[in-house]
């Protein structure tokens, strides 16, 4: 894969391009996850977009790898109208890129789907925990926090 078919380009300023997966519950929790690689940290599932994938098939794909759940766990799916972009912040970044750009998805978790990450093919987390909003937006980096509130905004007035 070459350098440009991996980022989007923004202002001739690399961003990588991928899906963002907004999950909740019908009692309008939210299930973040624990990146394997920074413990204690945790987020919505996300993934980088393959060359020539949609960004359907990029929310479907990483699911499956990241935390092994697909389209039959889900009642309902819709789309954030337009794409979000978030610069990393951190200082020590070492990264071939600036910071992301994805297309998000709300999914709506069906009730009693059991979750168990030992089943992901890529696994890239190794908890999960059902939270408040507040919870969420309270304990998000920095970075990703502009984000995430346009989600709710949008979640709250939209899809709620």
């Amino acid at each position: 894969m070459n350098k440009l078919s991996r980022f989007w380009n923004r202002n001739d300023t690399y961003f990588r391009a991928g899906a963002g997966m907004f999950i909740y519950t019908s009692d309008n929790e939210f299930l973040l996850f624990e990146r394997k690689l920074n413990p204690g940290s945790f987020q919505f599932p996300q993934g980088g977009r393959d060359t020539g994938e949609t960004f359907e098939e990029t929310l479907w794909r990483e699911l499956e790898e990241e935390v092994a759940l697909g389209k039959d766990d889900f009642e309902t799916v819709s789309t954030f109208p337009h794409l979000l972009s978030y610069e990393y912040l951190a200082k020590d970044n070492v990264l071939d890129w600036l910071g992301q750009t994805h297309q998000w998805f709300y999914l709506k978790l069906k009730d009693n789907t059991k979750i168990d990450l030992s089943l992901a093919t890529e696994p890239e987390f190794t908890s999960y925990k059902l939270v408040s909003e507040e919870e969420v937006l309270s304990g998000i980096y920095k970075d990703k926090r502009l984000v995430y509130t346009q989600l709710f905004e949008h979640f709250n007035k939209e899809i709620k």
